[in-house]
């Protein structure tokens, strides 16, 4: 009889590879176009809803993929079950009261099919996307195969600092995001703050939000029933070079649109330090932390 796969157990057939690569490299054609067109050119959100929703959509396939290849099935719907409930959890506080862990009130632009409310479908996925970089980037620091055996207090200890690195690193993409989201009028936050129109406190929220999806994740997680396996250099090359781009446009274009870099100098020590443990460990299959099997 074939052997039986658990829920714990990573993908790792061809099928699951191929499907993971089309949907990144679908979503990264299509941010690649809207990240290096004219920000003064945008037409109206209603007409691009239907190309963001595709973008976001096949973009969040690739990363729930990409996540249960590198640790498995069971933490991947894990990561985006925490995800989903608490991005929409906090986008409705502050859409349907004004408060919140964001600092204050905002709306997003009309034309975008709603989830919940007045929230547009692409954003608990786009969260999910964006929660997914930390956990891949920092890969073997996130391992749940490193997790201490023994008392909560010990797991408590392992989990705490590594879900604050990677909120940290999710708070670090929002210093892009938020210039250039204000500007193109994506959202509009109801009383004018002094990071390009976001509140600073929005920064505190993202940093919460994302400790409330990290810090649950790393102590439900479970070491792979299998050994671990890395996902293809060309998946993690495609998803590691769509954030770059991502990055890079968003640099660009505020500094055409607002004359400063800003968001990059606050951000470039974060993104350096984590492109350095990238390149270091997490291609380095032999430093992945997984158990050995015969």
């Amino acid at each position: 009889m074939p052997e039986q796969r658990s829920l714990n157990a990573p993908f790792d057939l061809r099928g699951i590879r191929l499907l993971c690569g089309m949907s990144l490299l679908l979503s990264a054609a299509g941010l690649i176009a809207l990240a290096t067109s004219p920000l003064h050119a945008i037409h109206t959100w209603e007409q691009l809803a239907p190309w963001i929703d595709a973008v976001v959509g096949w973009g969040a396939v690739g990363s729930f993929l990409l996540v249960a290849l590198s640790r498995s099935t069971r933490d991947a719907l894990l990561l985006l079950g925490l995800c989903l409930t608490v991005s929409t959890g906090a986008e409705l506080m502050g859409l349907t009261w004004g408060v919140g862990v964001f600092g204050g009130g905002y709306a997003y632009a009309e034309g975008f099919p709603r989830a919940v409310g007045d929230l547009p479908v692409f954003i608990p996925l786009t969260w999910f996307i964006l929660a997914c970089a930390p956990v891949l980037l920092l890969a073997p620091l996130c391992d749940s195969a490193t997790r201490p055996p023994g008392a909560p207090a010990r797991l408590l200890s392992w989990a705490l600092p590594r879900a604050l690195a990677c909120a940290w690193v999710l708070t670090v993409f929002d210093l892009h995001i938020e210039p250039l989201g204000v500007y193109t009028g994506l959202w509009q936050w109801h009383n004018h703050g002094v990071y390009y129109g976001a509140p600073l406190f929005n920064l505190v929220g993202w940093f919460v939000v994302g400790m409330l999806i990290y810090l649950p994740f790393l102590l439900l997680s479970r070491p792979s029933a299998v050994p671990c396996k890395r996902p293809p250099l060309l998946l993690q090359s495609i998803a590691l070079g769509t954030f770059g781009v991502w990055i890079i446009a968003a640099v660009l274009h505020t500094k055409e649109l607002f004359g400063s870099y800003l968001p990059m100098l606050l951000s470039l020590p974060t993104l350096l330090a984590v492109s350095v443990y990238y390149v270091r460990f997490a291609l380095d299959g032999n430093r992945v932390a997984c158990r050995e099997t015969g």
